[in-house]
């Protein structure tokens, strides 16, 4: 479910977006009970540490950017919310 609402205030706007995300939660916690690689590929060159949905990113800002660029803030991140984090 998303909800969205725009309001006007003289020459400004202020969009506001509310979405539940509880079905992606879900899923981030299926695949963290079945993970057994501790998030490898099976080759293990590549490693999946978390999931942040899309409309969580983007309502991040700034901070969203810079988590995608640097990687010890993103471990911060998931340590803050590990509701995101699959290992």
């Amino acid at each position: 479910m998303r909800d969205v609402k725009l309001e006007k205030n003289g020459d400004e706007y202020k969009l506001t977006v509310v979405k539940d995300i509880e079905r992606e939660l879900s899923e981030i916690k299926k695949i963290r009970d079945a993970e057994t690689n501790n998030g490898f590929s099976k080759d293990r060159n590549l490693r999946q540490i978390g999931h942040i949905p899309l409309d969580v990113l983007m309502s991040l800002g700034e901070e969203g950017v810079e988590l995608m660029e640097d990687p010890e803030k993103a471990r911060e991140f998931f340590k803050k919310h590990p509701e995101y984090s699959l290992v």
